[in-house]
């Protein structure tokens, strides 16, 4: 396992992403990555949140866990917690998806 993450996107509409990773245990059962949680804030008057909102900056805490076989040289992990206490969501939990 070489490729590290450089951003994730975390949200269906893309609007909210994490960047500037320092990734610990890459390769390993358990990962652990530090980096910046971009979150997109609606404005409470937008109906669809596509206009008028702007971006917070939070920590966030990445793990990555199940390490599973993709090919006979690649492999995945296939569940991803987020951790962001400062974020007005402050959990984000994926386990689906993760794999191409």
């Amino acid at each position: 396992m070489r490729a590290k993450p450089v951003m994730i996107i975390i949200t269906e509409n893309q609007l909210s992403y994490i960047v500037h990773f320092t990734w610990s245990g890459w390769g390993g059962p358990v990962v652990v990555g530090q980096g910046s949680l971009y979150y997109y804030r609606c404005p409470p008057t937008a109906p669809d949140c596509s206009t008028g909102g702007s971006y917070a900056q939070y920590q966030a805490k990445v793990t990555l866990t199940g390490l599973v076989p993709v090919s006979r040289q690649f492999s995945g992990y296939s569940r991803m917690t987020v951790s962001a206490p400062a974020a007005p969501q402050t959990v984000f939990t994926f386990s689906r998806a993760l794999i191409p």
